[in-house]
């Protein structure tokens, strides 16, 4: 009966560890970083870096550049992935594309989403598992 005991004791010990491990390895929420345009106006180019932990094995992250504030008629993505984890549900990915934006284009919108996560594309939720938005202004 001892033995059996033992043997139930560690298998939960295991479970438990093996749970908090997975737990904190993160939350799945992108993170946009190191943004930036080099270059002339003709040969521009855009750098980011997107990083994630705690993604889920079979999950991913939609990464987006859009133009914004363009005149009536005119719209599209600039640029459009997806990235998946490692085997530790990690995504860490510098971005390093050629960019050229419509006339009339004073922003560019950098997304990074989650579509696993609660309220996935909202960049206004107040949520840990959340999107990663910005805006990069350019006159």
């Amino acid at each position: 009966m001892l033995v059996l005991g033992v043997i139930f004791y560690m298998a939960s010990l295991t479970i438990a560890v093996v749970g908090a491990t997975q737990t904190a390895g993160g939350n799945g929420r992108p993170t946009i970083t190191d943004v930036r345009l080099d270059g002339p106006h003709s040969a521009m180019r855009l750098h980011f870096t997107v990083h994630a932990d705690g993604v889920q094995k079979w999950s991913r992250i939609e990464v987006s550049v859009d133009p914004q504030n363009l005149p009536p008629g005119k719209s599209g993505d600039l640029y459009w992935s997806i990235l998946r984890p490692d085997d530790q549900g990690r995504v860490s990915q510098q971005i390093d594309v050629p960019i050229s934006p419509p006339a009339g284009t004073t922003a560019l919108a950098i997304n990074a989403i989650n579509p696993d996560a609660p309220k996935s594309g909202e960049c206004e939720a107040r949520t840990q598992h959340g999107s990663a938005c910005t805006e990069l202004h350019f006159a």
